[in-house]
């Protein structure tokens, strides 16, 4: 309704003005500070736009409508508010105001907003009272409250109006709207959603087709989603684009979608850019429709459109009301995919959580992935995960984690060379870019050419790979994540599975660094080769495997000979060369089962596995010939020699500490003697006893005074000539402690 029809009914509501007209000192009043009424209108208008948000009618609506919207509602009410205060009383501001009652009405707004803002206004102005004298207060609280009595009551009388008015355009849609916006606002699945809408419009208006679709944001085609009536057949083979570019733009579906604007058409006589369509509208007796598009907050279009045919005209009242319907089913497809959203973070958000708890123990580097990939696809609807590892020469990613079973067939490798075609995949940009790579649609990205069997055969839709940090600052590996569609992959999905690849990443270090700190534990970091502590370790374990199989173990300890002289002369540089040379070589000489450790120094322990005893010998010169050969150091040649004691378990049956006592003493009797080997045996075991104790004992048996020295002479008796003395010590009992 216009303005002008506005004022030709105006007489009933302008009686309202002389029941609440402003005595003169009110006016007054009112006028003198009116100023001082205006002076917050800008923080009003925020504080009753917070209000709004709280408002489990209006919150909704507030928080999906963009700020540069919200804005200007902002400065409509504080224009308003302004002219509520200010603006003359007459005919010409009651018709704005009931024509704005009316746009309200129109635009769905609802009375307990209206008279919220009113009730705002007068708690608003009553608060600023006391800006006010107090011996005007009075007088301009009585003025205040008759201004927005007034409006609001004009206000309302237009939203009355168009109330009324509209109750006979909704006659015919009431029900089914009712209906299908129950369905709308219950249905869970788009597809449900959809189909029950367009039935219950089908069934409640005795329409021949209603259908509903929605655009592909890469092609531009718009897909029929639901169809239903007697000419739904009509829907089946229908081309819509969505762009003017194409013929299948230019009739009322693609123009309706091209402008945002609904669009009612006659048939009857179609003008030539319905040519497209011309033969299936005569074909099925169509002779006009209505297209109603609409949007979801994430951009995606979509269009409602009903039909008529000779027989069947539209309701009263249809034009308004479809593009309405359109927005709720724009609004129910925001719900719905909201709901998705929130519940694919909650669930990534609840995978982030488990990989974080299960990173803690950090396992090795093919149980993280497998860990990341099958939490992945526990947690979200995402329909592949995988990890791909990269190799040494940057050339090749190898896939060692799949959240997969064997019906999605994967290639063992995947190439991240970015001159093949295969290199220019999900993974190899990851690893290139060393950031996320997201591709929305994989069905029309040329990059996945060399996968689309693939990607059409298990309906994969949209990608994302995340780097997983390395070494360097390059990606050791590559996350690729695979859903129906590319939608799945929204900013705080990303973000979240962005920082699973990172805690992936800090796992693998800390693994790493785990690692090192136990081998360097156990290790000698010199020559690499255990130390002591592990040797024992693992003597103990080869005793036990030799009780198990019946073979024998030759515990052994070598010793260089001239190890101190190279130190000595060639330096110390040179003396861990000779150390680290001597253990590879001792390292390469070694079968399956033996071992071999760096005890200190230039001495080593030697796990033999032998079948037999005899054995021994063979091993024994084998590590002798390989440490003698001689070793290069700065043109020099240097040659060492070795000395090897043993002692052979069960032969020797003494327990472990005993065993490598024993295999010492082996090694002192080799040093002291002419062979660069001994075996032990007791009779071995009771000289090394013997002079050991001689030496321990010797020093209290001299304090003691039971030793005594003579000087022997030395003489050739054949000749019968003194040839020397020799100094003898003569004692008794002191081997004894």
């Amino acid at each position: 309704m216009g303005t002008g029809a506005v004022q030709d009914g105006l007489s009933d509501i302008l009686q309202l003005a002389e029941l609440l007209a402003l005595n003169q000192p009110e006016q007054a009043a009112l006028d003198r500070h009116a100023p001082t009424l205006l002076e917050h209108v800008g923080e009003f208008t925020d504080h009753f736009y917070t209000w709004l948000e709280t408002v489990p009618a209006t919150a909704k609506f507030i928080s999906h409508m963009p700020t540069y919207q919200l804005n200007r509602l902002k400065g409509h009410l504080a224009e308003h508010y302004r002219s509520m205060v200010a603006a003359q009383i007459d005919q010409d501001r009651a018709a704005a105001l009931v024509e704005l009652g009316q746009m309200h009405h129109r635009l769905g707004v609802s009375i307990s907003w209206i008279c919220g803002a009113y009730a705002a206004f007068a708690q608003e102005l009553n608060r600023t009272l006391l800006e006010i004298p107090p011996e005007d207060r009075e007088l301009l609280r009585s003025a205040i409250y008759k201004r927005i009595h007034l409006d609001e009551g004009w206000h309302l009388a237009g939203y009355r109006r168009a109330h009324l008015s509209g109750i006979q355009l909704r006659e015919g849609f009431y029900d089914a709207l009712r209906i299908t916006n129950q369905v709308l606002s219950s249905s869970t699945s788009v597809s449900t959603l959809l189909h029950a809408a367009v039935h219950t419009l089908e069934k409640r208006l005795q329409l021949p087709l209603v259908w509903v679709g929605t655009v592909d944001s890469h092609t531009h085609w718009l897909r029929i989603r639901a169809a239903a009536g007697p000419v739904a057949a009509y829907a089946r083979k229908l081309r819509i684009y969505s762009l003017p570019t194409q013929a299948e733009g230019h009739g009322p579906g693609g123009i309706a979608l091209a402008t945002g604007k609904v669009v009612v058409s006659d048939w009857r006589n179609p003008d030539p850019s319905f040519s497209p369509w011309i033969a299936r509208i005569r074909h099925f007796g169509i002779t006009g429709s209505i297209a109603a598009p609409f949007q979801t907050n994430d951009g995606h279009r979509g269009l409602l459109s009903i039909y008529r045919t000779q027989a069947a005209p539209f309701p009263f009242g249809a034009e308004e009301l479809l593009p309405r319907l359109a927005a709720d089913i724009g609004a129910a497809l925001t719900r719905i995919q909201t709901d998705r959203a929130l519940k694919r973070l909650q669930r990534c958000q609840q995978a982030l959580e488990k990989v974080n708890q299960m990173l803690l123990s950090a396992p090795a580097p093919e149980e993280i992935y497998k860990l990341l990939s099958e939490i992945i696809m526990q947690s979200t609807d995402a329909v592949l995960a995988y990890v791909s590892v990269i190799d040494a020469q940057h050339t090749l990613a190898r896939i060692v984690s799949s959240g997969l079973d064997n019906s999605c067939h994967l290639p063992a490798t995947v190439s991240i060379d970015p001159t093949k075609p295969e290199g220019w995949g999900v993974t190899g940009q990851v690893y290139r870019l060393n950031a996320c790579v997201t591709i929305a649609d994989a069905r029309h990205d040329p990059n996945l050419t060399p996968w689309m069997e693939n990607v059409r055969k298990y309906r994969q839709g949209g990608f994302a790979g995340f780097p997983i940090p390395g070494l360097y600052g390059r990606p050791e590996a590559v996350l690729v994540v695979i859903a129906r569609q590319g939608s799945f992959f929204t900013p705080d999905i990303k973000k979240l599975l962005t920082q699973l690849a990172n805690n992936a990443g800090v796992a693998l270090q800390s693994h790493r660094q785990r690692h090192r700190l136990e081998h360097l534990s156990i290790h000698d970091p010199l020559t690499g080769l255990p130390n002591r502590a592990y040797f024992e370790q693992t003597t103990n374990a080869a005793l036990g495997r030799v009780d198990r199989t019946g073979n024998f173990l030759a515990i052994g300890m070598m010793d260089l000979d001239n190890f101190k002289e190279v130190n000595d002369t060639l330096g110390h540089a040179a003396g861990d060369e000779l150390l680290k040379t001597v253990a590879a070589r001792i390292v390469a000489t070694l079968r399956s089962g033996d071992a071999a450790a760096r005890l200190g120094g230039d001495e080593f322990g030697l796990l033999l596995n032998l079948k037999a005893p005899d054995n021994l010998t063979e091993a024994a010169d084998r590590l002798l010939e390989a440490v003698q050969q001689p070793i290069d150091w700065n043109g020099e040649k240097i040659s060492v020699a070795a000395r090897l004691g043993f002692t052979v378990y069960p032969l020797d049956k003494a327990d472990r500490p005993s065993l490598l006592r024993h295999a010492d003493a082996a090694l002192y009797n080799a040093k002291e003697g002419p062979h660069s080997v001994e075996i032990f045996e007791s009779a071995l075991a009771e000289r090394i006893e013997k002079r050991f104790r001689i030496r321990q004992n010797f020093p209290a048996a001299l304090a003691a005074g039971r030793i005594e020295f003579f000087l022997e002479p030395q003489a050739d008796m054949r000749a019968g000539k003194l040839e020397g003395v020799e100094p003898v010590a003569s004692g008794t009992k002191i081997t004894r402690s």
